[in-house]
């Protein structure tokens, strides 16, 4: 009985843990983030001549846009999926 409820608490704990999210989860956007705003510096800069060909930066920068936006949203649903799965553990057996 004992082994159980520390199951479940440590199911608990480790739902918690995914609903408020990590430090990575942060970091790993901010790069991301860095990098759209350094390749839109390189555009606005006129480095290395992009203005002339400006496909050699805006595709790259709208590649790692899409990634971002992706990423984040996949974030998002774990987030969402770990408080739903939070709710369902708080809820009483029979309250459903």
């Amino acid at each position: 009985m004992v082994k159980m409820e520390f199951q479940k608490a440590r199911h608990r704990q480790k739902l918690l843990d995914q609903a408020r999210g990590g430090w990575r989860s942060c970091y790993f956007q901010l790069f991301f983030l860095g990098l759209f705003v350094a390749m839109g510096m390189l555009y606005a800069f006129n480095a290395f001549h992009c203005q002339v060909s400006p496909a050699i930066v805006l595709l790259p920068m709208v590649t790692v846009l899409d990634f971002m936006l992706n990423a984040q949203a996949a974030q998002d649903h774990r987030y969402l999926d770990a408080l739903m799965e939070l709710m369902d553990v708080d809820r009483p057996a029979g309250d459903h």
